[in-house]
């Protein structure tokens, strides 16, 4: 028996005018208008959204009370762990300062706090030293047994934690300056790695199993290849006369030229690292947004489990 490679058995999955029908009769606690996305969009799709991944919060929390109480133990103070992966340009960070926003608004301001896994990237130097900057990208070009005892250490309570910042400007780690990542009630971690199962020792842990809801952003590859080449442009017209900055080497181009080069980029790079590892692992994911050619989501799947 052949298995449709979608694997529709496993998702209740509605078009955006399904999804509307289905959450309009929710008496929904009005919010404050979110910048990045229209009112409508807001209320429409995010916040019914947000009120599903509220509930699995609490679940969580009472979950774990529960069980600390049939123990006769203390509950741990436990954070909850939200993953975004996606494409590169498909809106990651967006739609994680969306959730943000929304659940602070949802939950009464609890402590949440935003983890690019951009940060955990190899510096250019090591890439460099280890053949890789043309894989920019790619599960090798992270430090992923750092960005594992990060995630160990968060989710166990073990205090504050510094990590390195990546610049998308310098298109690198930038030296000597670190995040300080304090205690919270809610992490999302977003970025292209989160779903993929990469073992790094014995323990055989991987990114997945620190995360108590994941979301996979999906869009056909030539939207996103249009988004890819927007967003360069923007860093480009934005960075190109610092001299810090990666793109200052590309002064001299048009915009037509740096189009052309993040293209090659998309071609030898980011395309290959989508379809090889990106898109392979979004079945890993308790929610599936689709999104239109305007960013818009016009297709919702919600797993079953």
């Amino acid at each position: 028996m052949k298995i449709s490679k979608k694997l529709p058995h496993m998702y209740w999955s509605y078009t955006r005018g399904q999804w509307m029908e289905r959450t309009s009769p929710f008496t929904l606690k009005p919010v404050r208008p979110i910048k990045l996305i229209s009112d409508k969009e807001l209320k429409d799709i995010y916040l019914p959204l947000a009120v599903f991944i509220k509930e699995r919060y609490q679940l969580s929390l009472r979950r774990r009370q529960h069980i600390a109480s049939m123990l006769e133990e203390s509950p741990a103070p436990t954070p909850f762990i939200i993953g975004i992966s996606g494409s590169v340009a498909a809106g990651k960070s967006t739609i994680a300062v969306i959730f943000k926003e929304l659940l602070a608004q949802l939950l009464d301001q609890p402590a949440i706090d935003i983890i690019p896994t951009d940060n955990f990237l190899f510096s250019n130097e090591i890439l460099e030293k280890k053949g890789l900057l043309e894989q920019k990208g790619f599960p090798e070009s992270y430090d992923t047994e750092s960005f594992i005892h990060f995630l160990q250490s968060i989710k166990f309570g073990q205090g504050e934690q510094l990590i390195p910042v990546y610049s998308h400007a310098s298109y690198d780690i930038i030296p000597n300056k670190y995040q300080t990542v304090r205690p919270s009630d809610i992490f999302i971690v977003e970025g292209i790695n989160t779903l993929q199962r990469v073992k790094i020792n014995e323990s055989g842990l991987a990114v997945p199993d620190f995360l108590d809801y994941a979301i996979y952003i999906d869009a056909p590859e030539d939207y996103i290849i249009e988004w890819f080449l927007q967003r360069i442009e923007s860093i480009f017209l934005d960075n190109q006369h610092i001299p810090s900055s990666y793109f200052h080497q590309f002064a001299g181009l048009s915009v037509q030229g740096v189009r052309q080069l993040a293209k090659q980029v998309w071609e030898q790079t980011n395309g290959p690292n989508l379809r090889q590892f990106i898109s392979p692992a979004k079945y890993r994911a308790d929610l599936i947004l689709e999104k239109d050619r305007n960013h818009q989501i016009k297709h919702i799947s919600l797993k079953k489990i």
